[in-house]
């Protein structure tokens, strides 16, 4: 088994909602939890028909990041959000870096 066969072993037997948060904030730094966040928000809006170009545009990203999430679900990857009943949200602003720590945050307290 792999190195990140363990960490997905791990998290997913984490069932409890804080120690799952303490897990992932002692593992990633604000940065890399801001680039999780903001990696999710181009999925949502790719899934929901949004131009790759006004994607990159509105969340301040590059047109290789939002391709990259394009290729990745091109090869059927992010069933999780595919299948959430929830609509995936259209972009209206920039996304800030306090947009990601916050929206890391909510992450956490979701799962």
């Amino acid at each position: 088994m792999s190195d990140f066969d363990d960490f997905i072993a791990l998290i997913h037997t984490t069932r409890d909602q804080q120690l799952l948060e303490d897990l992932l904030i002692g593992v990633t730094t604000t940065q890399e939890r801001e680039a999780i966040v903001q990696r999710i928000e181009i999925i949502k809006c790719l899934i929901a028909g949004e131009p790759q170009a006004k994607i990159a545009k509105e969340l301040g990203v590059g047109i290789a990041t939002v391709t990259r999430g394009s290729k990745e679900l091109s090869l059927g990857r992010f069933k999780v959000l595919r299948n959430q009943s929830m609509k995936a949200p259209t972009i209206t602003t920039n996304f800030s870096h306090q947009d990601a720590w916050q929206s890391s945050h909510r992450i956490g307290e979701s799962l």
